[in-house]
This record gives C-alpha cells, structure tokens and sequence, in this order.
C-alpha cells in the first residue's frame, strides 16, 4: 500500500511555529507576560493544535484512483509520473519541514540577540540585587537586637532611666582651682625675679669699698679717695632714689598684679575675662573714631 505526505499535517505544522515566534515576539518586544490575556489565547489555540497534530498522522493511504491504476496495471511513463508526483510532494514537505526550523532557528537566534543586548543590564541589575540583599541582612542584623528590646520592653523587663539632675553649664573647670593656679604663678615670678638679681650680683665684678678691694686682691691699700659728689650728681641720686626707684618697683607689681589677675579670671570668669581682653581694643576704637574728624579737618 502506497502512502504519501498528509497535507493537514504539514499546514498544521506551519501553524504550530507561527503560534510559537508570535508568543515569543510578544513576550520579548512588547514585555507581555504568561498571565497576558493575549498570551493565554494564542497558548490556548497552540495547545489545541498540537493536541490536533499529536492524533494526526505523517502520512496517508494513496488515492484510490491511483491505487487501483496500479492494479490494473499501469505503464512505466505512468508509474514514473506518479512517482515524480510523490517525490515533489515529499519534497514540498519536506520544505515546509525546513522552513518551519529555519523560523525556530531564527526565533532563537533572535532571542540569543536580545539576550546579548540586556546582558549588561542584567548583570548591573543582578549587582544591584545582590547589594540590596547585603544591606537588608545588615540592617535586619541591626534590627533583631532592637526586636529584642521591644519584647523585652513589652514584657516590662527594660532598664528605666530617670533624670536625676538637669545638665548645667558649667563655666569654670572644677580642676585646677584658679587661687592655686595664681599662687603658682606669682610664685615662679618672685623666684625668677629673685634668681635675676643673685645672678647679677654674682656677674658683678665691680670694688665698691676698700675693703672689698683688700678682701678679693690681698694687697695693701695706702690711700683711697671716695668719689667726688657734685651737687648735681647728689640731686640725680636723690631722685632715683625717691622717685625712680619706687615708680619702677610701683610699675613691676602693678604688672604682676595685673598678670595674676587676668590669670585667675581666664580660669574662674571667663566671660569676664574675655571682657577686659576687649577692653583696649574698644578704647582704641573710640579714640581712633573721635579722632578722624579732627584729622580730616586738620587736612582740609
């Protein structure tokens, strides 16, 4: 019994990969999911064809009228016509076979395409992903001790904490205390103040006396004469005694005065401190403002 191609199959065939690159452009061009109403449609129809070629058959029995030609007994040129007429039949198949594989083929080279192109934009959104996913471990890690304590807060089983005392500014440093820190200074000022003067007089090599002379040379001294006083060198002696000297001893512990005082106040007022710091500059000021008018009209 001759058999020849089944048309039906052959045209199902075809539809079956029309049905199959139609969902995959949908899917990959226009973003359609499975759940897409279109989608579900042309999966339905796919099914119902594939269930239709699945129960068709390849092939199928020769025409009867050809059949019986054969029982009868056809000639060579018959026989050879017919055969031809199978081979391009078979051969028509068998093209429709290649051009089915040939649209997967490209279906699937265009997939592959596609897939190239969003490759870098797969792999930064995987990156993405991935460090999303590090930093919600991290702050789930931060947020289970911070769950504990809210359990354990809801169970009243928490540290209460309660104000004791309110936080007071506090001005002055509780250590060192600032009587401490003056009689420190003016301590180390009278030493030096003392050590300047020992040390002078011991790199003094001058005779005042005679017998200073006598002490330190030991030699006889047969006569000395004092130094000749005039009335003028008398009055200049008298006034740096009695006015020079003591303006200047006057002037040195008004400075250390003044040195201790700002020293216990940078320490113990602060705020009063600053104030005499800005003292001289703010009479400076004064004296330059009322001065300029009169240098101005001075240069007019």
């Amino acid at each position: 019994m001759e058999l020849q191609t089944n048309p039906r199959y052959v045209e199902v065939t075809q539809e079956i990969g029309r049905l199959m690159r139609e969902i995959a452009d949908k899917k990959m061009l226009r973003g359609m999911t499975d759940h897409h109403p279109t989608i579900q449609q042309l999966r339905t129809t796919l099914g119902m064809r594939q269930a239709e070629l699945a129960e068709m058959p390849r092939e199928i029995p020769a025409s009867a009228k050809t059949a019986g030609a054969g029982a009868a007994g056809e000639s060579p040129a018959e026989r050879l016509a017919q055969d031809l007429t199978e081979s391009d039949a078979e051969i028509a198949a068998q093209k429709s076979r290649l051009e089915a594989v040939a649209d997967q083929i490209a279906e699937l080279e265009r997939t592959r395409a596609l897939a190239a192109e969003h490759r870098q934009d797969y792999l930064k959104l995987k990156q993405r992903a991935d460090s999303l996913a590090a930093e919600l471990n991290s702050w789930q890690q931060n947020l289970d001790p911070i769950q504990h304590l809210f359990t354990a807060e809801d169970r009243n089983r928490t540290v209460h904490l309660t104000t004791v005392k309110e936080v007071e500014a506090v001005e002055r440093p509780s250590s060192p205390k600032a009587a401490f820190v003056t009689g420190v200074c003016l301590a180390i000022g009278l030493a030096a103040a003392v050590l300047f003067v020992l040390l002078i007089e011991l790199v003094d090599r001058s005779y005042r006396t005679v017998k200073h002379l006598k002490t330190s040379l030991g030699v006889p001294v047969i006569k000395g004469i004092d130094e000749i006083i005039t009335a003028a060198a008398r009055r200049r002696r008298t006034m740096c005694r009695l006015v020079i000297m003591p303006a200047a001893a006057l002037i040195g512990f008004s400075t250390l005065a003044a040195a201790a005082v700002l020293a216990y106040l940078s320490i113990q007022s602060p705020s009063k401190y600053e104030t005499l710091k800005s003292t001289p500059s703010r009479w400076y000021q004064f004296v330059g403002g009322a001065s300029r008018p009169i240098l101005g009209s001075m240069d007019e």
